[in-house]
């Protein structure tokens, strides 16, 4: 009991002398701020004091201190020297010429009767209107007579090969009547006789005749060059309707020659005789490589009636007119469909 006492007495001694303690520093602490407090006041008043004595009676200058900080930049120029390498690089050309572009057209593709209105030829037919007259019992028939100084065999070329088909029905319809024209203007000019042979020299002597000396070669080269073009097609003859019910067989050559004449000389039209309009260029460019060419039938390449040539009769200058139709003759003639006989 007496030792629980004392041990409770020690307990309230630690706690108080601890607190006493506490306390002791707690003053010290605050003892120290006040110091502190009063330290700093003192200072803060004589500063002031001192401000104010030295703002009175002296003025103080302060020059500024500015550091300068000095930055040294190197540039290290490199010279550097190449030779100039030229590259030549072949461009392929989007533009095609015209030549190039006309290529692809096909002989179908224009409109052949430009062929002769695009070249100022002196020829303005080879037969005049009384002749045809005589072959065509005495009718009028525009669109057969245009068969002696237009060309039209481009229309039935094909588009693809160019070549001609004699066998359709539409090449014997359009074709037929305008042969048997032309075999009957060349008999009756005696330019073919009776066993169907044309005499290539009267036909020279015909188709040049009153022509100035450059047209004269100029169909003269024509003729014999659509010789071996004539003599390549195989259909030599062709069955033509002539009246209801009446058919006539005539021969092709003489229409195949004349339409050959005609397309080879106004292809070959001399420059300064040309219109230069894009149209008349057209024509001239696909047109020079139109030949006639006959689509293959399978049939015999030749007649026994071809390949056993009769000897060409003596040729004679037949009476009336003679030779090519000059366009400066249709203004001074006086001969036309009406007084013909």
């Amino acid at each position: 009991m007496i030792a629980q006492r004392s041990f409770l007495h020690c307990l309230c001694i630690i706690a108080t002398l601890t607190e006493s303690r506490a306390l002791a520093e707690n003053g010290v602490q605050q003892g120290s701020d006040l110091s502190r407090v009063r330290v700093r006041r003192q200072a803060d008043n004589t500063t002031t004091t001192t401000a104010t004595t030295t703002t009175a009676t002296t003025t103080t200058t302060t020059t500024p201190t500015t550091t300068t900080y000095t930055t040294t930049t190197t540039i290290t120029t490199s010279t550097t020297t190449t030779k100039p390498t030229t590259t030549t690089t072949a461009v392929k050309s989007t533009t095609k010429s015209k030549s190039e572009q006309y290529a692809k057209v096909p002989c179908s593709g224009v409109n052949p009767k430009l062929l002769t209105s695009c070249c100022e030829s002196p020829i303005a037919d080879f037969f005049t209107d009384a002749q045809k007259l005589n072959c065509s019992e005495k009718k009028k028939r525009p669109l057969l007579f245009s068969a002696t100084r237009e060309y039209m065999l481009s229309k039935f070329q094909d588009k693809k090969t160019g070549l001609i088909d004699f066998s359709t029905k539409r090449f014997a319809a359009q074709i037929g009547p305008r042969a048997a024209l032309a075999q009957c203007l060349f008999q009756e000019t005696k330019l073919m006789d009776d066993s169907g042979n044309i005499d290539e020299e009267a036909l020279v002597s015909f188709m040049t005749e009153n022509l100035d000396e450059s047209w004269q070669t100029l169909i003269s080269d024509a003729i014999t060059n659509c010789k071996s073009e004539v003599e390549a097609v195989q259909t030599n003859t062709m069955d033509v309707v002539i009246k209801p019910r009446v058919t006539k067989t005539s021969s092709t050559m003489p229409f195949i020659y004349l339409q050959c004449v005609i397309r080879r000389a106004n292809a070959n039209c001399p420059a300064s005789l040309q219109k230069t309009n894009g149209a008349c260029k057209r024509v001239f460019s696909v047109m020079g490589r139109c030949s006639v060419q006959e689509k293959s039938s399978g049939k015999a390449a030749r007649s026994a009636r071809r390949s056993n040539k009769a000897k060409k009769s003596k040729f004679e200058r037949p009476p009336g007119h003679w030779g090519p139709v000059l366009k400066t003759d249709l203004k001074s003639s006086s001969t036309n469909l009406d007084t013909a006989s």
